[in-house]
C-alpha cells in the first residue's frame, strides 16, 4: 500500500540525538511522534526525547540530531524547533465518546479526564472539544478560553448510538483545519461502531489521518472498545493507543498528553527524493 511504503520509508530516518559539544551523551530515548509530509519535499517529523527517567528532555538544538540511514543522503534539516522552549502554540481536539454506553461512571471520568486536560495544557495551546453518538457535535471550537472549553466538557450529553468511525474522522479534519501546524487529536471510545450512521470506513479515517499528517492518540474504556480500530489509528499516525484504563489511570493518562504534546520537537526535513 502507498501510505505503508512512505511511512516505512521515512521510518528509516534514524534520529539520533546528543548532547552539546564536550559533554558526555547519556542514555536519551527518541519517540517519532508524527511525520506530516503534505508540502514535500519540505517533511515535518515530530519527536519526543526522554531522559534517563522518562522525563521530557527540553532545551536540544539542530546540532543535537542527526540523520542516519538509507535516506540520510537525500534529506537534510533544516530546522528544529522545541515546543516548549520556542513557546510554540500546539493545538489538539478531544473526541470524547458520548454514545448511550457510557452513561453514568464513564461519561463521568471521560468529563473529568478531559478537564484534567484542560487545566494542564498551556495557556497559548487551543483547545477543541468534540462529542460523539449517532451523531458528531462539535462543541467548542478552538479556543484559549479555559472556562469556555470546561462548561463545553461540562455539557457533554449522551448521543445515542456509536458513529465512531465518522466521529474519528471528523475529529481529523478539525484538527487539520486547526489554527496551528502543530496539531494532534485525543480519541476516547468505549464501543465499536454500531448503527451503521458513519459515511466513511476505517480505512477511510486512516488514510485521512495519514496523509493530512495529523497524529491521533487513542483511548480504549472498557472490553467493550474496538482495539483494532483504535490501535491501527494510532499506528498508522505514530502516536499511541491506551487500553482500558481504570478511572485514576484515565485522568493520569490525559495529564501524561498535555505533558508530551507541549514538550514535543519539529525537525523540519528537506527531502530530496521520489
Amino acid at each position: 500500500m502507498k501510505r505503508k511504503s512512505i511511512l516505512f520509508g521515512l521510518l528509516l530516518l534514524a534520529l539520533i540525538t546528543g548532547v552539546a559539544a564536550g559533554a558526555q551523551t547519556p542514555a536519551l530515548t527518541l519517540e517519532l511522534s508524527g511525520i506530516n509530509a503534505v508540502d514535500l519535499p519540505r517533511v515535518d517529523v515530530t519527536v519526543n526525547v526522554y531522559d534517563t527517567l522518562g522525563q521530557p528532555l527540553n532545551g536540544l538544538t539542530a546540532e543535537n540530531f542527526r540523520l542516519s540511514g538509507p535516506l540520510a543522503e537525500v534529506a537534510t534539516i533544516t530546522r528544529v524547533e522545541n515546543i516548549a522552549n520556542n513557546a510554540l502554540p500546539f493545538a489538539s481536539v478531544l473526541v470524547i465518546d458520548a454514545s448511550d454506553s457510557m452513561a453514568g461512571a464513564p461519561i463521568e471520568q471521560a468529563r473529568a479526564a478531559a478537564r484534567t486536560y484542560v487545566e494542564n495544557v498551556r495557556p497559548i495551546d487551543p483547545v477543541a472539544v468534540v462529542a460523539f453518538g449517532s451523531t458528531v457535535e462539535l462543541l467548542q471550537d478552538f479556543t484559549t478560553d479555559r472556562d469556555a472549553l470546561l462548561a463545553a466538557i461540562d455539557s457533554i450529553d449522551l448521543l445515542g448510538r456509536t458513529a465512531l468511525y465518522q466521529a474519528a474522522h471528523e475529529g481529523v479534519n478539525l484538527a487539520n483545519n486547526a489554527p496551528e501546524p502543530r496539531r494532534a487529536m485525543v480519541l476516547l471510545s468505549d464501543g465499536a461502531e454500531y448503527g451503521g450512521l458513519s459515511t466513511v470506513t476505517p480505512e477511510d479515517v486512516f488514510e485521512n489521518a495519514f496523509l493530512n499528517g495529523v497524529p491521533s492518540y487513542t483511548i480504549g474504556l472498557g472490553f467493550g472498545a474496538d482495539r483494532s480500530f483504535l490501535e491501527q489509528l494510532s499506528t498508522e499516525t505514530l502516536a499511541q493507543f491506551f487500553e482500558s484504563p481504570t478511572p485514576d489511570e484515565l485522568e493520569a493518562i490525559y495529564q501524561a498528553l498535555a505533558d508530551r504534546l507541549s514538550s514535543q520537537y519539529i525537525l523540519t526535513l528537506e527531502v530530496n527524493a521520489p
